[in-house]
């Protein structure tokens, strides 16, 4: 049986984009033709997504679908579809951690969005992949944006805090359980990649 034969016979998922508000203000500073958002990747009643900490380990987020971590949803958006099942979808989530520590999180260079429009991107059909890009706008704002962010974020913590986060080290995305919901997702590759081959 061919590759092509084998892709047929292969379950199709539909894959969402989850846009969040992060600031109230955002109706008005999309009049400007920006907003501050969130993000996340929904499929398989599962949201992956990407946020910082102070620690050496994956940044990567893996909470079940609806756990919006007290975010208002703007809009979901079919971006895409993939043909990876819930098992390839976990090492490629391990695989991602790695490149993605919570450490390296920037919210102009190295956010959410950046990471889910990756993630889009690497598990879709390229053919049919889409990614809005007014989510991540705001990031060539410059440096005036800069110069206020920082201080701002001193003052009022993270934009986007998931609740009770726990540990999840085994890498184990089909326990759809309790001990799922607000896991920051910290499953590591079982061997070096390198950014150009997909694990499967």
């Amino acid at each position: 049986m061919d590759a092509e034969q084998r892709l047929k016979e292969r379950h199709v998922e539909n894959v969402y984009l989850n846009v969040y508000h992060v600031t109230s203000i955002n109706p008005f500073l999309e009049l400007l033709g920006f907003g501050l958002y969130h993000t996340s990747v929904g499929l398989f009643d599962l949201e992956f997504s990407y946020g910082g900490h102070d620690e050496d380990s994956a940044g990567t987020v893996v909470v079940l679908k609806g756990n919006s971590a007290g975010l208002k949803l703007k809009e979901s958006i079919l971006v895409g579809q993939t043909y990876f099942n819930l098992d390839e979808i976990n090492s490629i989530t391990n695989y991602f951690g790695h490149y993605w520590p919570g450490i390296q999180y920037d919210p102009f260079n190295k956010n959410c969005n950046h990471f889910t429009e990756v993630f889009v991107r690497y598990i879709c059909d390229m053919g049919q992949c889409y990614y809005p890009s007014y989510v991540n706008r705001f990031t060539k704002m410059g440096t005036l944006f800069r110069m206020w962010f920082y201080p701002l974020k001193e003052m009022m913590g993270n934009l986007v805090n998931y609740e009770d986060g726990r540990e999840n080290s085994d890498g184990d995305l089909n326990r759809q359980s309790q001990d799922v919901l607000n896991v920051p997702y910290v499953g590591k590759p079982s061997q070096p990649a390198t950014l150009s081959s997909k694990p499967v």
